[in-house]
């Protein structure tokens, strides 16, 4: 199962007095079925494309499988800490997540010369999940506020809750495509309205 970590940051130079108001969760051992990727269709940003998937229809589906019990993992470690930040942001609906009708895993590859300034997600956007689908060492997801770039290897990656405080960004050089696994939760996941 994925091992996470809050991150924290440090009210002073010698790393002492911590705060844990940063939703975000570096995320290990994310371990997945392994896919065959090759670059796809243009998405909407400039050098930001689809990743096609190699496999049988039956391989993709044991890959969504393993990434809901992962995805899962890692929600239910998160609500069980009851942290005052959830508290803050969503007054007790977050345990409420139901992943259930959202297995929406988007595969994307982003090319050399991709770049996304940090920003917000719409606020419909509760949370995303980035997994590394494969070695991504020369960059990853930057949260700016926090001074922090998420993991680079494969099967790790980043989970954060869209806060005022969790502006983030990416600006890929390369040299070759970056593929990663990414799932966003949306209010619908959290509420009944």
């Amino acid at each position: 199962m994925p091992r996470i970590k809050q991150i924290k940051n440090y009210y002073n130079d010698d790393n002492t007095h911590a705060f844990y108001d940063f939703p975000i969760w570096e995320v290990k051992d994310f371990v997945l079925p392994e896919l065959r990727m090759t670059r796809g269709a243009y998405k909407d940003y400039p050098n930001r494309y689809e990743a096609d998937i190699l496999e049988e229809p039956k391989h993709i589906d044991n890959f969504v499988n393993e990434w809901m019990k992962n995805f899962k993992s890692i929600t239910d470690k998160i609500i069980a800490e009851d942290l005052p930040v959830l508290d803050q942001m969503w007054k007790g609906r977050f345990s409420n997540l139901n992943l259930e009708h959202n297995k929406a895993v988007e595969f994307t590859c982003d090319a050399p010369g991709f770049f996304m300034g940090p920003h917000f997600d719409n606020r419909n956007v509760v949370g995303v999940l980035i997994i590394n689908l494969q070695d991504n060492i020369h960059g990853s997801t930057y949260f700016d506020q926090i001074d922090y770039t998420s993991p680079t290897k494969k099967h790790q990656g980043v989970f954060f809750l869209n806060h005022n405080n969790t502006t983030h960004g990416i600006d890929w050089k390369g040299p070759g495509d970056r593929f990663i696994g990414y799932h966003t939760l949306q209010l619908e996941d959290i509420c009944t309205f």
